[in-house]
């Protein structure tokens, strides 16, 4: 499925070159909004990670993170960290 988040992500993981997988970790996170129609809903809501479908989309931000921060772009990096923070009260859990 050309719109699978999860997809996606595991797309990323697969490649050797960091710049790569930040494409596709990217995609990931463009194609959130379409796992649900709840989707802004459930942004609000502060505890995304309980809804299943969108762990992909949390994956896909911690995956933009991680990368940049391989990357050296720390503030970049940060960014993407606090943004989990603040759709997940526990995303330091998961």
């Amino acid at each position: 499925d050309p719109n699978c988040c999860e997809a996606y992500n595991l797309l990323g993981m697969s490649q050797n070159n960091l710049e790569s997988a930040l494409e596709f970790f990217n995609k990931a996170v463009e194609l959130g909004p379409l796992i649900t129609p709840k989707f802004n809903k459930i942004l609000k809501s502060k505890d995304v990670w309980l809804h299943v479908p969108m762990r992909a989309y949390i994956r896909a931000l911690f995956n933009v993170g991680n990368t940049l921060r391989k990357l050296k772009r720390y503030k970049e990096s940060l960014e993407y960290y606090l943004k989990i923070a603040d759709l997940d009260n526990n995303w330091y859990s998961f």
